[in-house]
């Protein structure tokens, strides 16, 4: 299989579903959502010194080398980790839900679905403390494999860097308006945490704090 959809839902309420998808000549990765795009472009070549990231932006796209996360296991990789609140849960059903791998939310707003996608180049590790969703093969024969479980609600300060920090406050006082954050674990593995803003009175919201922190999932 060369792409992988799967998703979270709850009853009949869906996330974004999230795609990894193998390029078919290169041992390349491309991590998009359904509502998001394809925002995330890994490339795994046999030598780990050209090891690249590219990152789509709506005003161009940012290429840089990447340095390997470090090994969790001989030969296994922790590549992106994708966090889910149930507020992220959100959405009807989506057309061709039959086709995405859906992993069940949790009802408490203390959980987080938590996606991994795991690059594994010595075969698949025996997975324990997660549920296996599926795989990709790579071109070059090795496997990214996604796994997801449910995880505490991490607490950390959330802020932004923006153009205009006053139009990303206003925008945030609307209920419904939605941000994929993002940094990096110490072992070198990308985290994405899809935020929402759920205010239900007018001048709520994430506030002042929106343009001047860090989310450290």
């Amino acid at each position: 299989m060369r792409d992988l959809r799967f998703g979270a839902n709850d009853v009949a309420r869906f996330s974004q579903y999230w795609k990894v998808r193998a390029a078919p000549s290169r041992p390349e990765l491309v991590v998009a959502g359904s509502r998001t795009g394809g925002f995330l472009h890994l490339t795994m070549h046999e030598d780990e010194d050209h090891w690249h990231i590219k990152v789509s932006l709506p005003d161009g796209g940012i290429t840089r080398p990447w340095q390997p996360p470090k090994e969790v296991l001989p030969g296994v990789h922790r590549l992106v980790r994708l966090l889910l609140p149930i507020e992220a849960v959100r959405y009807p059903r989506p057309r061709a839900a039959e086709r995405v791998a859906w992993y069940p939310a949790s009802p408490d707003d203390q959980t987080w679905v938590d996606f991994t996608v795991l690059h594994c180049r010595r075969g698949r590790p025996e997975i324990r403390s997660a549920d296996l969703i599926g795989s990709v093969e790579l071109a070059d024969g090795t496997e990214a494999v996604v796994i997801a479980r449910h995880s505490q609600a991490e607490p950390g300060s959330f802020t932004f860097t923006v153009a205009d920090p006053d139009a990303t406050r206003a925008a945030f006082r609307n209920p419904g308006i939605g941000a994929l954050v993002h940094g990096t674990h110490p072992d070198g593995c990308l985290w994405f945490l899809h935020l929402f803003s759920d205010s239900r009175e007018p001048g709520a919201g994430i506030g002042s704090e929106v343009a001047a922190a860090e989310v450290r999932p």
